[in-house]
């Protein structure tokens, strides 16, 4: 447990981050019309259609029910389904027994002797997929336009292999003794890319 509360947890910073920062850097080119689009009401169909996109086969949460289970039943529960997901959605507040997740482990070799050869996944529970698939899908159409030209993984449309490409070309030619003075850090991401400060997230 505790390997994984040091990966997993945070401390907190003693001084807050000042925004202005990064006012140089900010783009603000999401239009009135675009910004409208994602905060717009939602209706039955778009959480129907949410929930129909989720993949039957993954793991069952706390209450052990899948998303199968829930199509299934669509003619039952879609009311109070719709009801929820539209009453996070003008409160901002989800239940903590909606909220609630799995820590499941997986390995990452074949066969794992420490803890470390584990990677931690969550199993999020069925109404709390439907939430974010549709969060999801209403900034797709400006996410290219709010994320940094750098960042290529996980943005419609980019490559995390131009990312590699480029720090190939960087590191070309590193041992030669007439480029200008420059050097490399390796620095082991794997809690920054797994983990954000909620203070953080919140001032953003």
């Amino acid at each position: 447990m505790k390997f994984f509360e040091d990966l997993l947890g945070g401390q907190r910073r003693a001084d807050a981050i000042n925004i202005m920062y990064f006012k140089p850097w900010a783009r603000h080119i999401v239009t009135q019309e675009e910004g409208d689009a994602m905060i717009r009401p939602m209706d039955r169909a778009e959480i129907e259609e949410a929930l129909f996109d989720i993949h039957e086969d993954k793991a069952p949460v706390l209450n052990g029910f899948s998303s199968g289970c829930f199509k299934a039943a669509w003619p039952i529960v879609g009311d109070e389904i719709t009801a929820a997901v539209q009453d996070f959605f003008h409160t901002g507040k989800l239940l903590k027994q909606v909220n609630a997740t799995v820590l499941s482990l997986i390995p990452k070799v074949a066969s794992p002797n420490i803890i470390s050869e584990f990677r931690p996944i969550t199993c999020y529970n069925v109404l709390y997929k439907v939430i974010t698939k549709i969060i999801v899908r209403r900034m797709h159409g400006v996410m290219d336009k709010i994320v940094s030209p750098v960042q290529n993984a996980f943005v419609p449309g980019r490559h995390i292999s131009s990312n590699i490409l480029q720090a190939q070309e960087l590191f070309f030619g590193y041992n030669h003794q007439n480029l200008q003075p420059r050097c490399a850090l390796i620095v082991d991401l794997r809690k920054a890319y797994d983990t954000l400060e909620w203070d953080f997230i919140l001032m953003m």
